[in-house]
C-alpha cells in the first residue's frame, strides 16, 4: 500500500522487515528491488533483483528489469 501511495522509504522499510522474514523467497526481493527502483535508486533494485533471480531463476519479471538497468 505504501509503495502505490509512492511513500518510497516506508515501503522499503515493509519490503525489508520481508525479506528479513522470509530470506528464501525470490519474491520479496523482487518487491524490494521494486521498491528501489521507484524510489530512484537503480543501484539498489539491481542488487535486489538479482538476488531475486538467484532464488528463482524462473522469475521473468526479474530478468526483464534486470535488462532494462543493465
Amino acid at each position: 500500500r505504501a509503495l502505490q501511495k509512492n511513500d518510497y522509504a516506508n515501503a522499503i522499510k515493509i519490503f525489508e522487515l520481508n525479506v528479513s522474514a522470509y530470506p528464501g523467497s525470490g519474491n520479496v526481493y523482487d518487491s524490494l528491488g521494486e521498491g528501489f527502483l521507484r524510489a530512484g535508486d537503480k543501484k539498489n533494485a539491481l542488487i535486489y533483483y538479482q538476488k531475486s533471480l538467484d532464488i528463482d531463476p524462473a522469475n521473468t519479471n526479474a530478468k526483464d528489469v534486470i535488462k532494462t538497468l543493465l
